[in-house]
Parts: C-alpha cells; structure tokens; sequence
C-alpha cells in the first residue's frame, strides 16, 4: 500500500491595517502598548527579545489558517488535542490558530518524540509561517528545521 502525501498550504493569516499591514508590525504594536514605548528600531528585534523574556501573550494577536490533506486518522486525532484547532466536516482539515498556541504546538509536536507524521505535518507547518513570521518563529525554526532559509 502506497504512502499518502501530506499537503499543508498556508490560506489565510491576520492582517495590520495601519503601517505596512505586516503581522510583525501588528505584534510589535501590542507588545509596545504593554511596555508603553515608542518604536525604536525594527519589529523582529523587539519581537525575537520580548519572546526570549517569556512575554508571548502579544503575539496571540496573529493568526495562521491552514488547509491540511493526506493526514492518518491517528495524526488528525494528535491535531486536536492543540487549542490551534477548529475543523471542517468534509475530507479537508482546516485549521485557525493564535501564534502562541501554534509556538507551544511545534514545540512538542516538531520533538523527535512526536509521533512521526504528526512531527512531519508540524515542520511543514513551521516552514510556512516562519516566512511570513520569521521573527516569531526563528528559534523553532532554528531548532527543528535548521539554519538558513525557510526552503531547507
């Protein structure tokens, strides 16, 4: 019996509708209106530091949407247990998260211990948002895809 492919596309993500529209714009944003500061210097640092601190409620202000095929039905039960998650009745899966919980997901699901295609669903995933996001999810990347660019 062949393998079926797993396929994970990238549909939507939240958009900032002031400055550029970027969501690292719209991140550093509320995590300055906590900090009460002005910007000084470019999203990613001040993102990439306040992550490093521990202070990841402000990137829970963004969102990924995913179409996902080709997974088992043991792989979609994994999928569910996450908070990331809301699905469709038909053969597709879709799912709707914040950056948090999507950061706590690929931490135990990109882990070697995970299940293995639970694992290869969570890199796929991962290589997609940290092109849009890549200062949120430099050190996950970093960690489980490796250095260099997102097509590694």
């Amino acid at each position: 019996m062949g393998r079926v492919v797993v396929e994970v596309e990238l549909i939507a993500v939240t958009k900032y509708l002031q400055g550029n529209g970027t969501l690292e714009e719209l991140l550093e944003h509320a995590g300055r209106v906590c900090y009460r500061s002005e910007k000084r210097g470019e999203a990613g640092s001040f993102l990439q530091a306040r992550i490093r601190e521990g202070h990841q409620s402000i990137i829970e202000h963004a969102s990924a949407t995913f179409e996902i095929s080709g997974i088992s039905r043991a792989c979609s039960h994994q999928l569910v247990r996450h908070r990331i998650a809301s699905y469709s009745q038909e053969s597709q899966r879709y799912v709707d998260m914040n950056f948090r919980e999507l950061r706590h997901f690929f931490k135990l699901r990109c882990d070697r211990a995970a299940q293995w295609e639970i694992r290869a669903l969570a890199k796929e995933m991962l290589k997609l948002v940290y092109q849009i996001a890549p200062s949120v999810f430099q050190d996950l990347y970093t960690e489980f895809i490796g250095e260099g660019t997102a097509d590694a």
